[in-house]
């Protein structure tokens, strides 16, 4: 069993790609703090910013695989791409140069919040001409690593449960905003291509399997506005909640803080060179629905019995 380090294991990405693929990688984790979620044989506490920290970690745990997972690999539609991130660059930098050294392979997870448009669906190729601070950092963090010859950085727009109750994800508050009944107040004027973490965890092990590199949009197959997906959710949802649902939406007077309008990524070159087609939204949001009953959920929140982990102090 090939060895993963999955640095920034207590996102929701981090954390569904470490359930999602528990089962093929021998995965140790790098947490802010020790979370009882499923996936990782271990878990070290440290600041994922911690340059020295995680190259010693790479230095000790010789893994196979290292899936770099930062502030700026948020997607265009939550919170966080209204922020300016913390610099990542000269982690990024380091693990390129660490990795390479060692022979394992990395995982940089990006953004799609590079984009506004005008293209309906970007190319890898395309120019990224979002001006926000957090798209200026995404992309900084993507020219420290273009001259890179074994780093795989995928540009993405990933959704999915959230590993604890103090972050709550977008697609979480807006499924128990449905559930309970409560009005959800959303926008159809921003456009991308989402996709769920546990279905990108698949491409992505089929990437490292492919040993691809280089630039990649992995992420939906469909171009779709949160107003769509939320009624897809309302949709899934229903084949198992009963409780009413209402939904207004604010195409036109809902103000927006940003000017990111259209996301979406064309994933030609990775279909091609996967051999795989990207997953469609209702099927992806079936399956999130599905996870809050078979378990999965649970398990990410560590309310089934966490595996063994030891820690250490950054």
């Amino acid at each position: 069993m090939d060895k993963l380090l999955l640095v920034g294991a207590d996102s929701m990405l981090g954390a569904n790609l470490a359930l999602a693929l528990e089962d093929r990688f021998d995965c140790t984790g790098l947490a802010k703090k020790l979370p009882d979620f499923a996936g990782c044989r271990q878990t070290i506490v440290g600041d994922a910013l911690d340059t020295a920290l995680v190259e010693s970690l790479v230095a000790d745990e010789h893994p196979d695989w290292v899936i770099y997972i930062s502030p700026t690999s948020h997607s265009s539609w939550e919170a966080a791409a209204d922020e300016r991130p913390a610099s990542t660059t000269h982690v990024a930098q380091r693990l390129a140069a660490t990795t390479a050294e060692c022979g394992a392979a990395l995982t940089v997870v990006s953004s799609d919040a590079v984009f506004t448009g005008p293209r309906l669906f970007h190319e890898e190729t395309s120019r990224a001409p979002a001006d926000t601070p957090f798209a200026r950092e995404v992309r900084a963090v993507e020219d420290a690593l273009a001259g890179s010859t074994h780093a795989l950085v995928v540009r993405t727009h990933a959704y999915g449960w959230s590993a604890n109750n103090d972050t709550t994800s977008l697609a979480e508050t807006l499924a128990e905003q449905l559930a309970a009944g409560r009005p959800v107040a959303i926008d159809g004027v921003r456009y991308a291509t989402p996709i769920l973490a546990t279905d990108l965890a698949e491409l992505l092990a089929v990437a490292y399997e492919k040993e691809l590199r280089g630039l990649y949009h992995i992420t939906g197959a469909e171009r779709t506005n949160l107003a769509r997906f939320v009624g897809e959710l309302r949709g899934a949802l229903d084949l198992r909640l009963t409780a009413p649902a209402e939904c207004e939406n604010f195409e036109t007077a809902m103000p927006l803080n940003r000017p990111i309008a259209e996301t979406s990524l064309n994933t030609r070159r990775a279909r091609r060179d996967l051999g795989l087609p990207m997953p469609l939204l209702r099927e992806g949001l079936e399956r999130l629905a599905a996870q809050h009953e078979n378990g999965f959920r649970a398990r990410l929140r560590g309310e089934s019995s966490p595996h063994s982990k030891r820690t250490r102090a950054a």
